[in-house]
């Protein structure tokens, strides 16, 4: 199923989670219901099954649209939406998608972690360089 992924301004500080959800995606308040129970909502990363829950600016709110809604059909982003789950390490957990559409992807990413790997590397090293070579961005998303 699609991930909507929203960076939280400041018109949205101090708002709720179901404010938030109805506002920017435009979810009655019967899905925002169905979408919290069916753990569907994530708020930096973390589960979120409180509607009555308050925001800040710059937190990352992201969101499962599911392929049966009414709406009109998102097409899937080729796997470039990260997965936050607590097994990640704490490199990829600072990595944040700003803006994700058909033709350009804005990552915040930490200082420091290379985007992606060089060809002459990965030919050098070949299947080694996922084991010896630090994680890119691309290996972490």
């Amino acid at each position: 199923m699609p991930v909507k992924v929203h960076i939280l301004g400041k018109r949205h500080a101090g708002q709720t989670v179901a404010a938030v959800l109805t506002q920017s995606i435009g979810l009655s308040h019967a899905e925002v219901e169905h979408h919290l129970k069916n753990r569907w909502v994530r708020l930096d990363g973390e589960l979120c099954r409180n509607a009555g829950q308050r925001v800040r600016a710059g937190q990352r709110l992201q969101v499962v649209i599911p392929r049966s809604s009414k709406r009109a059909p998102e097409r899937p982003h080729g796997g470039l939406t990260p997965r936050r789950s607590p097994e990640l390490p704490p490199l990829a957990r600072a990595i944040h998608v700003c803006h994700l559409d058909d033709h350009i992807v804005i990552v915040h990413k930490p200082a420091g972690l290379t985007t992606v790997r060089h060809a002459d590397e990965t030919r050098a090293f070949g299947n080694r360089a996922k084991r010896f070579l630090p994680a890119t961005l691309v290996d972490l998303l």
